[in-house]
């Protein structure tokens, strides 16, 4: 995913984007919240966010690299029948070949493990997949990359699957996996318009604005975007951290959309958070944001 280079796209637009579910990703109601471990920042996100069909992808330091964790009810497999299962669902598939597999140990863990080689729209892609069962849940991570840049990456790639906890939920992200402009997302349910509730996390570099300068910016830009209407707005303080607030409207492809997003400035870069949903299901998650907003840790 690239990025582009305005505050608008980084604090808005990234709300539009729209995804069909994926029919393999639950998620877990075992642990409180899925703590996320970055470089510049902690995050705590309330499991309660997460309904079905959800999953976390975390994009890397390349176009094209990208991992990402999914988390679905397994109370009938162990981890080899559900190995089993998984290879039949997967054979047959174009352009699709496993180079290798079998088991590993994480942090303790015996994990199944798979590397494969495949294609989508057009590219040649790689990925090795890492699984395990934990109080009748799967555990799925995948590292994804262009075949010239799967090596380079796959060490920083083990890293991050062996830091994976169970109880308490959590995973660290480590320096060489994070671009200059980082950003995680998180999906959760589906509505009946087909939007992808979903939130997000974005850092980049910010050194010349102040954050009244930055926000003075931004919500000039967006008055660009189609159906834009500012609903509240104003400062509000986590963890002794100043952030601007604002939650706003907008539509797109005929849906009414709603938005909160926050940020802040520090260390010379800006800290952003955004929620997006319909407007009919904007309440339903807005309490899981506000937790989210207010464990949100700047390092």
């Amino acid at each position: 995913m690239k990025f582009v280079t305005t505050p608008l796209i980084y604090l808005f637009s990234i709300a539009f984007i729209v995804l069909s579910g994926f029919n393999y990703a639950y998620a877990t109601t075992e642990a409180e919240v899925l703590k996320i471990n970055y470089p510049h920042y902690d995050a705590k996100v309330p499991v309660s966010f997460f309904s079905d069909n959800a999953m976390v992808m975390f994009y890397g330091p390349e176009d094209g690299i990208t991992l990402n964790m999914v988390i679905q009810p397994e109370a009938e497999r162990n981890l080899e029948q559900y190995t089993a299962f998984s290879k039949e669902q997967i054979k047959g598939l174009p352009d699709f070949k496993v180079e290798n597999e079998g088991f590993e140990t994480f942090n303790g863990v015996k994990f199944a493990s798979a590397i494969n080689n495949f294609k989508r729209n057009g590219m040649n892609l790689k990925s090795k997949g890492v699984w395990t069962i934990f109080n009748k849940k799967a555990y799925v991570m995948t590292f994804t990359a262009p075949g010239e840049s799967f090596e380079k990456y796959m060490k920083t790639a083990d890293a991050i699957f062996a830091s994976l906890k169970l109880a308490p939920l959590s995973i660290d992200m480590p320096a060489d996996f994070i671009p200059a402009n980082s950003l995680i997302m998180g999906f959760g349910e589906s509505t009946p318009e087909e939007f992808r509730i979903n939130f997000n996390i974005i850092v980049k570099p910010e050194a010349g604005k102040t954050l009244e300068e930055f926000t003075d910016f931004s919500k000039k830009e967006a008055v660009k975007i189609p159906g834009f209407n500012i609903v509240k707005e104003g400062y509000e303080t986590y963890g002794g951290v100043k952030f601007f607030s604002v939650v706003h409207k907008f539509s797109q492809n005929g849906v009414s959309l709603k938005a909160r997003s926050i940020w802040t400035i520090a260390n010379k870069k800006v800290y952003i958070i955004t929620y997006t949903a319909t407007e009919g299901s904007f309440e339903k998650y807005a309490a899981d944001i506000e937790s989210l907003c207010k464990t949100f840790s700047v390092k």
